[in-house]
C-alpha cells in the first residue's frame, strides 16, 4: 500500500504525505501532514487567546531552557566589557514613546551601544546575513570587506542590503 486517503481533506496521498505513527495499522496517521499542521495552527490560535494557556507555555519554555542547560552554553553575544550600558534599550525607546512592539534593534557598531536602528524583526535578520561582526573591535564589515566606522555608512549599506533582499521599509536611527 503506496497510497492513503486523508480522513480530513479525503485526498488519495503518497505514504509519504503522512506522518509515521506505529499505533496504526499502516503504521501513519490517518490525516496528512498538510490537515494536521492547518490542525496544529487552529488549536494554537484558539488557545493562545488564553492568558493562562499562554502562561503554562511561558514558564514550560524556561523551564525546558534551564533543564537541557542553555544557560552554560549561551555565548556572549556583545563584544562590550560594560554590557550594562546596553540593557535595556527597549525601555529607553518606550520611555520616549517609540513603538518597539515587533521590531529589534541593531547595533551598527558595538562601541557606541546606545546608537541604534529599528528594524522590523525580518529586516534584522536579513541585515545579519549579510554582515560579519568583529567581537574584538566590536565593527560590523559587509560582504565586500567594508568595514562600517559611520552611521551614515552604516545606513547606506543597510539599505543597500535591504534593497537587495526586497524589504522596503525606512530604518531608523536613535541616539540614545
Amino acid at each position: 500500500m503506496q497510497h492513503k486517503v486523508c480522513s480530513k481533506c479525503g485526498r488519495d496521498l503518497p505514504l509519504s504525505d503522512f506522518y509515521a505513527l506505529s499505533c496504526m495499522a499502516d503504521g501513519h496517521l490517518n490525516k496528512c501532514k498538510e490537515c494536521t499542521k492547518k490542525d496544529v495552527r487552529n488549536y494554537y490560535a484558539r488557545k493562545s487567546e488564553s492568558e493562562d494557556f499562554m502562561n503554562k507555555q511561558r514558564k514550560r519554555g524556561r523551564d525546558k531552557y534551564r533543564r537541557l542547560g542553555y544557560v552554560k552554553n549561551r555565548s556572549r553575544t556583545m563584544p562590550l566589557t560594560d554590557i550594562g550600558s546596553a540593557r535595556n534599550i527597549h525601555r529607553d525607546l518606550k520611555k520616549l514613546g517609540i513603538e518597539v512592539l515587533g521590531r529589534e534593534c541593531h547595533h551598527w557598531n558595538y562601541n557606541y551601544p546606545k546608537s541604534i536602528f529599528l528594524l522590523s524583526r525580518k529586516a534584522h535578520k536579513r541585515l545579519h546575513k549579510h554582515l560579519e561582526l568583529n567581537i574584538e573591535t566590536g565593527i560590523f564589515s559587509s560582504e565586500s570587506g567594508e568595514k562600517i566606522n559611520t552611521v551614515e555608512q552604516a545606513t547606506r549599506i543597510f539599505q543597500k542590503i535591504l534593497e537587495v533582499e526586497g524589504i522596503t521599509e525606512d530604518i531608523e536611527l536613535y541616539e540614545l
